[in-house]
This record gives structure tokens, sequence and C-alpha cells, in this order.
């Protein structure tokens, strides 16, 4: 009888045992399945709209992994110096473009978690109708991820960016889009 219990009972112990080591291995896929699906390049979209202030902007944005929220950008750095100035891309005679070499950009999502990231290069076009006094135009700029706060903390990445400006009488103004090879890492 001893035997018959002990026997049973090795039974019914090496099958929690099974149990266990199945639901284990399905944890741990399950785990690294997802650590995976998290790591790496995501595309990273969005538009922004705004009005520059001073060597800076401010604005809103609507981007994939930030939702709604915020743009400020500071610390511009447009090289309007008329012999670094290249052409226009779309051929205006009154545009020229000016190098872009430097600036920070914060991007905050609603629930305040942000994304920064510095202005690697670009350029800026405006009409040079007056020198004195150029009127942006259009804009591309490369800005690499630097880092951030919240789900961003440790973020990279890099988001190139088409602008569009212009004059609404008191400010200049600007609308943005992330073109389709910006990307994100967090």
């Amino acid at each position: 009888m001893a035997k018959k219990t002990l026997s049973r009972f090795m039974n019914r112990f090496s099958v929690v045992v099974i149990a266990l080591a199945v639901i284990a291995v399905v944890v741990a896929t399950v785990v690294v399945s997802g650590s995976a699906q998290a790591a790496g390049p995501r595309p990273f979209k969005g538009t922004a709209s705004g009005i520059f202030v001073g060597d800076g902007g401010t604005g809103t944005i609507n981007a994939t992994h930030l939702g709604e929220g915020t743009v400020d950008f500071s610390n511009l750095v447009i090289v309007f110096d008329p012999s670094q100035a290249s052409p226009d891309p779309n051929g205006s005679p009154t545009v020229a473009c000016f190098p872009v070499t430097g600036g920070d950009q914060t991007l905050t999502a609603a629930n305040g978690d942000q994304v920064v990231t510095m202005y690697e290069s670009g350029d800026f076009c405006a009409d040079i109708t007056n020198p004195a006094q150029p009127v942006p135009v259009h804009g591309n700029f490369v800005t690499i991820v630097t880092g951030g706060t919240g789900r961003f903390e440790g973020a990279g990445g890099q988001i190139n960016i088409e602008a569009v400006a212009g004059w609404d009488g008191e400010n200049v103004t600007f609308s943005s889009t992330f073109v389709d090879d910006s990307w994100i890492d967090y």
C-alpha cells in the first residue's frame, strides 16, 4: 500500500512539475518576445505648427509615440551669411538657403514625457528681396534624438523635418512634417 501511495504521489508530483515547467517556458517566451518588440528603431511620424520667437519657437505637435503635445526649440543657429547661402532647391531666384548649424528641440507629450533632440544640419530658406529683413519660406532639418524623460529616457533616433514658414503680419509661423525616414528607439 505504501508503494502505491508513493507511486501516486510521484505521478502527481511529476504532473505538477511538468505543468510548472510549461508555464515557466510560456511566461519566458512572452517576456522575451515583448522585450524584442519594444527594442529597436521605430518609425516616427508627425506634424507640428507654431511661431518663431527670437532664436527659437513654440507650437503644437501630433506625433506617433507622443500623441498630441507641444514643441519648443531654442538656440537655433541659422547662418545668415550670403557667402554661405545656397540656391533655392525649388528654383526661386529671390530665395536663398542658409545653413542651420545648431539648436535644441523638446517634444512634450500630453502626460509630460519628453523627447529631446538637437539640430544636426539643415537649410532654412528665405526670400531675400529685402536682405535686411529676410522672410522665411521653407526649410529641411535633421535633428538627432539625444534622450528624454519618462518612457523616452535614454531614447535615440533621428527626426527629418520638412517645414514651411510664413509671415502672418505679426509672427514668423511654421508648419512642419516629420518625413518617412524619421525614427526613434526607446
